[in-house]
């Protein structure tokens, strides 16, 4: 079940950035998570889609570094 709804998320997080010409501007920052998102369950996948494995949360200040980059480079 957990990796049928991860590969869901993968495919609108696909969807979502192939849009990205159509987003104003100004909503894109409402997306940058879309970039933790696809970092967790790509995590998740290593992990055979085990959400309960350790490590599955990673420290946060990579996030927190993932997600600024992102928004400097205005992608999501």
């Amino acid at each position: 079940v957990v990796a049928r709804i991860a590969l869901e998320a993968r495919s609108h997080i696909a969807a979502a950035r192939e849009l990205h010409a159509l987003v104003p501007p100004a909503a894109r920052a409402a997306l940058l998570p879309l970039v933790l998102a696809d970092a967790d369950l790509a995590r998740l996948a290593r992990r055979n889609y085990d959400p309960f494995r350790s490590a599955v949360h990673p420290h946060p200040l990579p996030r927190q570094l993932r997600l600024a980059t992102a928004a400097l480079l205005r992608r999501y």
